[in-house]
């Protein structure tokens, strides 16, 4: 199938989750999939976007097992240019769309095990700190620039060898909003969806985040695909209708029990 059709179907599915997207936007989870120490991984991807204009937001996930059974683990994530349309009515509730931009750095650490002879387990726990901007035209009273801090707990399982992993788990993550900055002294209370107003940087807002990561190709590289969706579940809405993601990139793995088998096969042939 051509790239030509590929890239529309993929974008379709931010069409219909896009809805009413105002401050929040879900992304792919760093998982680790450590069999042992010493393990190191490296992951640069790409996450397409946008219901009006196709963009692309780069996001980059580091981890490393400096004993067994612990990891730590960063990530950089971005929002490039998200364009959403403005001034869509929407289930009676007017989307703001617009342009947005923003920036999120995590860290944290983890325990991971694996069980069997090819299943991986772990479960992580991480901070971080982003910012979010929205610049439109048509509805400019809904610009903004706001900074926001969150934690996470993070459990996953799957399986895996040295050329194919398949892992699936979820996030619960919550998000405060701080220094929120706007033209419109009233816009914090009005940027979420909610019955009665509130103010967006008082809430604690939560978010359930399911995921399936995949990696396949050679032990020292593999292809990786990540899908993933958001429920938010408590504070005024700010994710939209269940917005899913879809992330593509490359994984670039050490452990050492890469070199331990080549050791092997040599004095097999000798």
């Amino acid at each position: 199938m051509s790239y030509k059709f590929i890239l529309p179907s993929v974008l379709s599915v931010f069409v219909l989750s896009s809805c009413m997207q105002r401050m929040y936007f879900p992304d792919r989870a760093n998982v680790m999939g450590f069999k042992e120490a010493h393990e190191a991984k490296i992951t640069a991807s790409i996450k397409p976007q946008s219901d009006s204009v196709p963009q692309v937001s780069p996001a980059v996930d580091i981890a490393f097992a400096p004993v067994n059974h612990i990891g730590i683990f960063g990530s950089y994530r971005s929002t490039l240019n998200r364009t959403i349309s403005e001034d869509v009515d929407y289930l009676y509730t007017k989307q703001i769309g617009g342009t947005f931009n923003g920036h999120r750095f995590e860290g944290g650490a983890g325990y991971f095990t694996p069980f069997g002879r090819i299943g991986d387990m772990e479960i992580l726990a991480g901070i971080g700190e982003g910012t979010m901007q929205r610049v439109g035209v048509a509805l400019p009273d809904y610009n903004y620039n706001s900074k926001y801090f969150r934690f996470f707990i993070q459990p996953a399982a799957g399986f895996s060898n040295d050329v194919f992993s398949l892992m699936g788990g979820f996030r619960i993550a919550f998000n405060h909003y701080y220094d929120f900055q706007s033209a419109n002294p009233d816009l914090r209370y009005d940027i979420g969806i909610s019955n009665h107003p509130a103010d967006v940087t008082g809430q604690l807002l939560g978010f359930f985040e399911p995921f399936i990561n995949m990696e396949v190709g050679y032990k020292y590289i593999k292809f990786d695909f990540q899908t993933g969706a958001t429920a938010q579940f408590t504070g005024v809405g700010v994710s939209g209708n269940l917005p899913a993601y879809i992330s593509l990139g490359a994984t670039f793995n050490y452990a050492p029990r890469f070199f331990n088998k080549e050791k092997k096969s040599n004095k097999k042939e000798y």
